[in-house]
């Protein structure tokens, strides 16, 4: 796996966010990607690029995620049609990035590799990473999923 320090842009994004146990990220991740297109696409706003996942702080047995899609034509704020979903700013910068390629449930030992590859090179993580879901589950076979983990620096 390619580890390196890219630049990353700052993007406006709409999202659901929840503080979730691990056993139930699935279903917030279903819920989501089911309601957000339409939403977006209702409130004049367009899908920019692949789905993510923005997780705040570390998980542990409970994570703070939020979960949609880079988007433009659409203002920061709640949708009123779903004041659940927010739109905003994902800050880019610095960031360690690497393309884990295999199933979701093995972004562990990428993210290992990942981790161990920032303390190496001195480098110090911000508080908040991502995920981008570059292949689409229902088109790609599990073992050639493609997960872009994002990991921002100072």
């Amino acid at each position: 796996m390619d580890i390196g320090v890219q630049q990353e842009e700052t993007r406006s994004v709409a999202f659901v966010r929840r503080t979730v146990r691990m056993d139930e990220i699935r279903g917030l991740f279903d819920e989501a990607f089911g309601k957000l297109p339409g939403l977006i696409a209702d409130a004049g706003g367009t899908i920019t690029a692949a789905p993510f996942g923005w997780y705040h702080g570390m998980p542990s047995d409970v994570i703070d995620v939020s979960v949609g899609f880079p988007v433009e034509g659409m203002a920061p704020g709640t949708l009123a049609a779903d004041e659940d979903v927010m739109v905003d700013e994902r800050i880019g910068g610095r960031a360690v990035v690497a393309v884990h390629v295999g199933s979701y449930e093995a972004l562990g030992d990428s993210y290992g590799q990942v981790m161990a590859w920032i303390e190496e090179n001195g480098e110090v993580p911000r508080d908040d990473f991502w995920e981008e879901y570059v292949s689409d589950p229902t088109e790609t076979s599990e073992s050639e999923l493609q997960t872009r983990i994002v990991v921002p620096v100072r």
